[in-house]
């Protein structure tokens, strides 16, 4: 028995989603931006000086790549967690079981919107990673590079693996 996609359920879940992560901007999206930038200056130069560059890659262009998984991975796990605990706790989960829409397409809603969320802070720190190794080090292109790969793989991995 074949049953057709409730591709209007499914996109109304992910615009929520979105909507939701743009109006709690302060929790969602700046959060992980600090903590990465706290990281960066800690880690990246301040024990970063002690350690040498190895073969012209230096310490703080290793660990941004690395630090923005660790934002990416966090938020969307975190963040999607949250939405149906949020949703259970204000008691709008029963709407939302209620829809007919199918389980796959709640979980695939509720997964697309917190990898939405992800990939735009993955694109802030990369950004901000990206202009801060070009102010501080002369292989700006090379963290670039290195987190849009790092980017690229979690994306595969994550489409791959739903």
């Amino acid at each position: 028995m074949t049953s057709a996609i409730n591709l209007v359920g499914f996109w109304t879940l992910v615009k929520r989603e979105i909507i939701r992560s743009i109006k709690i901007i302060n929790q969602v999206i700046w959060p992980p931006i600090i903590t990465t930038l706290l990281y960066v200056l800690v880690f990246g130069y301040g024990l970063g000086s002690k350690i040498p560059t190895i073969q012209g890659v230096s310490y703080a262009q290793f660990l941004i790549p690395g630090l923005i998984m660790l934002q990416v991975i966090d938020s969307s796990y975190g963040e999607c967690s949250s939405s149906i605990f949020q949703a259970r706790f204000m008691n709008s989960i029963q709407e939302l079981l209620i829809a007919p829409m199918s389980a796959y397409e709640i979980v695939f809603g509720y997964v697309v919107g917190s990898l939405a969320r992800a990939l735009l802070i993955a694109g802030l720190i990369t950004g901000l990673g990206w202009s801060w190794s070009r102010r501080y080090r002369s292989t700006g292109g090379s963290t670039f590079s290195c987190c849009a790969s790092s980017v690229s793989c979690f994306r595969r991995s994550e489409s791959s693996s739903v």
